[in-house]
């Protein structure tokens, strides 16, 4: 009898502390009780292990909801505290179990995510809702020690999110395009802009062609729908404009000065006279110039910062480390002189110098090197030489264009290719140099876009300096 009251005395005192205490201290004290299960909480969600740990996910999840809500009604400390420690204890274990999911279920993960970029919850929701959850099964036996039966129940969501992908790139894109084009018919915009409308319906069929051909080479269709879509809305847009000429709404002239104005609002913006009587080509060029220019002094800024903080980070030894990356600062100004900016980009990563060959160019398909590259393989030798004892890693890396295999093989035999080449024409140990193809999994540009992809499709030169 004494331990009830005693207990209804203190949930007693924790509804009226709830009720008279300011909601600041109340926040206060649920971050204090809370703070390490939050951060396990965002943790966990941050690394997706509620689809790759479902199990101990939702049992950690179920608990933490119900602490907190205990916590808002006022209710007994002490089981909140224990609620939190076991919904911890779970999500710990949890993120565990996504390590192993990360690897068993690596390109069901691809999958998903490409599904994801698709719009498929959008455009082909209950495929989507299905694949998710063959994904939680799978993954419920993969927690369980059912490894078979993961990898089973895993390839049929993988199966399933490719579909979902395909369904959604056709309803995204396809569908879309095909009733813009309808939409165009009606509008007779083939009067006005019969050439961006054939553009719209070409690349329509050979984005259908590409889908038939190869569905589980998404990237190139998704590309070519997109671009069709695109055309099929410029198209519309230029009959509209034209039509206002047509009607002697404006005139010719006013149409063409009208077009100029954004392109002179540009320059204007980058401090550039954009003069246009003998054409766009010369304050084009301008402003490309001046945005590469933009783009090399932030490389520039981000390795500088970079730079600053490690010297934050190591006063015991500052001295020796300044002259060390005083040394690296002006080994990376010296070979980047070498090169102009169509050819190589130097950048510095800590101690190492990488040489980012975008003018280094392969055939479509092919990994042997061509002559119009000596020359530039040339300057790149002289960079090499700039450093003693330095190890090399070649990366060969691609767009998103092709399969994940493919890709990942081409680039292997693009870094081979490179190797083979510096060790042949260079005097240099061959156990020193090392090649990687990373295929398409580390873009450096956006691969929606064809500038994008020829950036991408890469070899870079890690130059490891000796001490």
């Amino acid at each position: 009898m004494q331990r009830q009251k005693t207990k209804l005395k203190i949930t007693t005192f924790c509804a009226l502390f709830w009720l008279f205490c300011g909601s600041g201290i109340a926040e206060n004290l649920r971050d204090t009780i809370f703070a390490e299960a939050d951060a396990v909480m965002a943790e966990a969600k941050q690394k997706k292990a509620y689809i790759l740990s479902p199990v101990a996910y939702q049992k950690g999840s179920r608990l933490y909801k119900q602490a907190d809500e205990n916590l808002r009604k006022g209710k007994n400390l002490a089981s909140i505290q224990r609620d939190l420690g076991k919904a911890t204890e779970f999500l710990e274990k949890a993120l565990e179990a996504t390590k192993l999911a990360n690897v068993t279920f690596a390109s069901l993960i691809k999958a998903r995510e490409d599904a994801k970029k698709a719009e498929s919850l959008k455009y082909s929701a209950e495929l989507w809702k299905e694949a998710e959850a063959k994904f939680i099964a799978a993954a419920s036996k993969l927690e369980g020690g059912n490894v078979k039966a993961a990898k089973r129940i895993g390839a049929q969501a993988e199966n399933i999110y490719r579909n979902a992908e395909l369904s959604a790139i056709k309803g995204n894109y396809l569908n879309e395009t095909k009733n813009l084009l309808a939409r165009a018919e009606r509008m007779k915009v083939y009067k006005l802009a019969p050439k961006t409308l054939e553009k719209a319906k070409l690349l329509l069929a050979k984005a259908e062609q590409a889908l038939t051909e190869n569905r589980y080479d998404i990237d190139l269709p998704r590309d070519l729908a997109r671009q069709a879509k695109y055309e099929a809305n410029h198209a519309i847009f230029l009959a509209k404009r034209l039509n206002r000429v047509r009607e002697k709404q404006i005139s010719m002239e006013e149409l063409v000065l009208e077009s100029e104005k954004p392109l002179i609002r540009i320059a204007g913006a980058a401090d550039i006279v954009a003069e246009l009587d003998k054409g766009y080509d010369k304050p084009t060029q301008e402003i490309i110039e001046y945005i590469e220019r933009l783009q090399s002094q932030t490389r520039q800024q981000s390795q500088d910062i970079a730079e600053m903080e490690s010297k934050l980070g190591s006063l015991a030894s500052e001295q020796s480390a300044l002259k060390k990356r005083e040394k690296r600062r002006k080994q990376a100004e010296r070979i980047e002189r070498m090169f102009t900016r169509n050819e190589a980009n130097v950048l510095r990563k800590g101690n190492d110098i990488i040489l980012r060959l975008i003018g280094l160019n392969f055939a479509s398909g092919k990994s042997e090197i061509e002559a119009r590259n000596f020359t530039l393989l040339t300057k790149v030798q002289n960079a090499i030489r700039v450093f003693s004892s330095a190890k090399l890693v070649i990366e060969g890396h691609t767009d998103s264009f092709g399969s994940d295999t493919s890709n990942l093989v081409l680039s292997q035999k693009r870094a081979e290719s490179v190797r083979k080449y510096l060790i042949a024409n260079m005097n240099i140990n061959r156990d020193s140099v090392s090649a990687l193809g990373y295929g398409e999994t580390r873009p450096v540009a956006n691969n929606e876009t064809p500038e994008g992809r020829r950036k991408n499709r890469r070899i870079d030169i890690l130059i490891k300096p000796g001490l």
